[in-house]
C-alpha cells in the first residue's frame, strides 16, 4: 500500500496518477450529508486490497486525474475525520483497520484529509443500509462495496463463496505488501502478478491477481498458489 503520511509524499501524485482500486480523490465532503458513502468508501478499500481516501484534492478528467492539493479548513477536516471513525464503527461488520490524518498543506492553514484503509484479512466487510427514514427491511440490510478501478460495485450472493477464500486474499495481500522498486510487473489478458521473492530454505507463495471484471459473476480475485523452495 501507498506510504502516504507527510506533504512530500502526497507530491508525486500530482499529474500522474488517477483514481483506482487503491486511490479516491474528494474535493471536499460536506460531513452532514450522505454519511452511509463515509462507510461504503472504506468497506470498498478494505475489501479489496486496501488504499486511501484522500479530501481537498484538486482534479480533472471527469474528476478523477489528480491535479494538486487544495486542501480544506481544519475545522472542516475535524468534522469530516469524526465522521469516518463513527460511520466505520458503527456501519461496518467486520471493523476494517484504518485510520486518519491531517497532512498540513505547506503555507496555507489548509489541510488534506487522508483516510488509510487496510485490505481485510476478514473479507468481505458489509455496511449496514440503515437510515433514518428507512423501513424495517432496510434497516435489517446490508451491501458489501468493492473497487473496481475509480468505481465502486457490489458483490452478488453468488460471488460470495469465491471472495470469501482466505488462501487467495492472503496471497494476494502477501504480494501487495512488496515493494514495486523491488518487483516487476508482467501483463496479460487485464490481469497482473508479481514475483515472490525467496528465501533460500523457506516456502514462499505466488499467485496471479485478476482485474475484476463488471460483467462478470466471479468475484475479483482469481488465484493460482504453489509452494516452491530454493534450492
Amino acid at each position: 500500500m501507498r506510504n502516504l503520511t507527510s506533504w512530500d509524499s502526497l507530491q508525486p501524485l500530482i499529474g500522474t496518477t488517477s483514481e483506482g482500486a487503491d486511490l479516491d480523490f474528494k474535493v471536499t465532503l460536506d460531513p452532514s450529508k450522505g454519511k452511509i458513502e463515509f462507510a461504503k468508501d472504506v468497506a470498498a478499500l478494505a475489501n479489496v486490497l486496501g488504499g486511501h481516501v484522500l479530501v481537498g484534492v484538486s482534479t480533472d478528467m471527469n474528476g478523477t486525474r489528480c491535479t494538486g492539493f487544495h486542501g480544506i479548513d481544519k475545522e472542516l477536516a475535524t468534522e469530516i475525520s469524526k465522521v469516518f471513525e463513527e460511520q466505520v464503527k458503527d456501519r461496518c461488520r467486520p471493523t476494517p483497520i484504518f485510520n486518519v490524518r491531517s497532512i498540513g498543506r505547506e503555507g496555507t492553514s489548509k489541510v488534506v484529509v487522508v483516510i488509510s484503509v487496510e485490505a481485510s484479512p476478514n473479507a468481505p466487510i458489509g455496511v449496514c443500509l440503515r437510515q433514518d427514514k428507512g423501513g424495517l427491511l432496510v434497516d435489517k440490510g446490508w451491501a458489501f462495496p468493492y473497487r473496481v478501478g475509480s468505481l465502486t460495485e457490489y458483490l452478488h450472493p453468488d460471488q460470495f463463496g469465491v471472495y470469501e477464500s482466505m488462501s487467495a486474499r492472503r496471497a494476494a495481500a502477501f504480494l501487495n505488501s512488496i515493494p514495486p522498486t523491488n518487483a516487476y510487473w508482467s501483463t496479460s489478458a487485464g490481469s497482473w502478478a508479481r514475483p515472490c521473492p525467496t528465501v533460500k530454505g523457506t516456502a514462499t507463495v505466488g499467485a496471479v491477481i485478476s482485474s475484476p471484471s463488471r460483467s462478470s459473476s466471479s468475484a475479483w480475485i482469481s488465484s493460482g498458489t504453489s509452494l516452491r523452495s530454493a534450492s
